[in-house]
């Protein structure tokens, strides 16, 4: 199971469904495209250490 994994979900569709729908499945981040890949990696690296900051407080 995935439970506590960051998960971003990429999409060239930005309609505010889909982002809702996002939200309901619990996505971490929607990325629509057009995006730059500098964005994309920052945005990754900060659900990394949203996770990290979450492990040291669980333990």
């Amino acid at each position: 199971m995935l439970i506590g994994v960051p998960i971003a979900l990429l999409s060239s569709l930005d309609e505010a469904t889909e982002r809702e729908h996002a939200q309901e499945i619990r996505a971490s981040d929607y990325i629509t495209k057009p995006y730059k890949k500098e964005e994309l990696l920052k945005r990754i690296e900060v659900l990394i250490e949203k996770k990290k900051e979450a492990n040291k407080k669980e333990g």
